[in-house]
C-alpha cells in the first residue's frame, strides 16, 4: 500500500497541476469546489451507487441484471455483478470515495460486457460535488465522444415510455422527434414486465439526453451486427475495449448542454445512459451495460 504522505503529495500536486482550473471559483462568486484528496483507503473502484433507474427492456426487473439490489454489486473491484440499463435514457449514477482528478491523459475506466460484433454504447455523464452535501445534485456535463460532432447524433433527444402493465408485453413510446415504437417483447424473456416496478411512476416514464445514430447492419450470413464507435462510450467494442477490457474516459472531453467544452479540474459522480434508441431483432434492444468503473490513476 502507498504511504500516506506520498498520497497526499501526489494528489495535491496533481490538484495544482492539472489541466484546468478555472472550475475553482472563476468569477469569485458562488461555491469553491474543494475535490476530496485520495488517502491509504482509497479505493480504485465504485463506492456507492446513487441511482438507477434503466428505460423498458428485456432484462429490466430481472434478478441481478435489472434491479436496484443488483445495481448495488457494481460498488468495488469489477466483476461482482453486471446490470442492463434497458432501452434509451435508462441510467445508473455512481461515484467514488475520493474526487477523480483531471490527470494527464484517461482517467475514468467503466467496465462492459461488449465483445466483437456486440456494441450497445452508453454515454458518460460527470459532476463536481459543487455544493458539498456529497449528493449528485448539481449540473452534469457529458463527456464527448467520437459521433459528438456527427450529424446523425441528436441532442436534447426526448422519449416517452408507456407502461403496458402487463407482463411479458411490447412497450410503447413516442418521440421528440415525432416517431412511435415499441420496445418488443421476445421469447426469450416473457418471465419479466419490461417496465421497471420499482419507477416512481408506474405509468410513463420520460428520459432526454443525446440520441447516437443506428449502429446495427446485417452480415451475409443474416447476423445482426452492432459496430463500434471510435471512442468514448461504454459497452463499446473499440480497439481498446479489446486491449483492456474496458473503455476510458477523459474528464478534459466535458461539454456542457449546448456543445461548449468546459474546464474540470476534477469531479466526484458519474451517470451512465443508454445512447442508443434501437431495436436489435431477435437479439432485443439494444441495451448498454455496466460492470463495474474506477480512478485509473489508482489501477495497479
Amino acid at each position: 500500500m502507498r504511504k500516506l504522505l506520498f498520497l497526499t503529495l501526489l494528489a495535491l500536486g496533481t490538484l495544482s497541476a492539472c489541466k484546468n482550473d478555472d472550475d475553482i471559483n472563476p468569477d469569485n462568486e458562488g461555491p469553491v469546489y474543494v475535490p476530496r484528496p485520495i488517502i491509504t483507503t482509497s479505493s480504485a473502484y465504485i463506492s456507492k451507487v446513487f441511482e438507477f433507474l434503466p428505460a423498458p427492456g428485456q432484462f429490466v426487473n430481472q434478478d441481478g441484471l435489472g434491479t436496484p439490489d443488483g445495481a448495488q454489486k457494481l460498488i468495488g473491484k469489477s466483476g461482482n455483478g453486471t446490470i442492463s440499463l434497458g432501452g434509451f435514457g435508462g441510467y445508473v449514477i455512481f461515484g467514488f470515495d475520493h474526487s477523480i482528478v483531471n490527470g494527464n491523459g484517461d482517467d475514468i475506466a467503466v467496465y462492459a460486457n461488449a465483445f466483437e460484433g456486440s456494441s450497445e454504447p452508453g454515454i458518460v455523464m460527470v459532476m463536481q460535488d459543487l455544493n458539498g452535501n456529497g449528493l449528485p445534485d448539481d449540473t452534469w456535463y457529458e463527456l464527448a465522444g467520437s459521433e459528438s460532432t456527427n450529424v446523425a447524433t441528436a441532442k436534447n433527444y426526448k422519449i416517452i415510455y408507456y407502461n403496458p402493465k402487463k407482463v411479458g408485453t411490447d412497450v410503447q413510446w413516442k418521440d421528440s422527434k415525432g416517431n412511435k415504437g415499441a420496445v418488443l417483447a421476445n421469447e426469450y424473456h416473457t418471465q419479466n414486465n419490461y417496465y421497471p416496478t420499482f419507477a416512481k411512476n408506474q405509468d410513463s416514464l420520460i428520459f432526454e439526453g443525446t440520441l447516437l445514430p443506428n449502429n446495427k447492419s446485417i452480415n451475409n450470413m443474416g447476423w445482426v451486427i452492432l459496430s463500434a464507435y471510435k471512442y468514448g462510450y461504454v459497452d463499446n467494442y473499440s480497439d481498446e475495449y479489446k486491449a483492456k477490457k474496458y473503455n476510458s474516459f477523459d474528464i478534459s472531453w466535458a461539454i456542457d448542454s449546448k456543445g461548449n467544452k468546459v474546464q474540470l479540474s476534477a469531479i466526484d459522480f458519474v451517470k451512465v445512459y443508454n445512447g442508443m434508441n434501437q431495436d436489435g431483432g431477435w437479439l432485443g434492444e439494444a441495451s448498454t451495460e455496466v460492470s463495474g468503473a474506477a480512478n485509473i490513476s489508482l489501477l495497479k
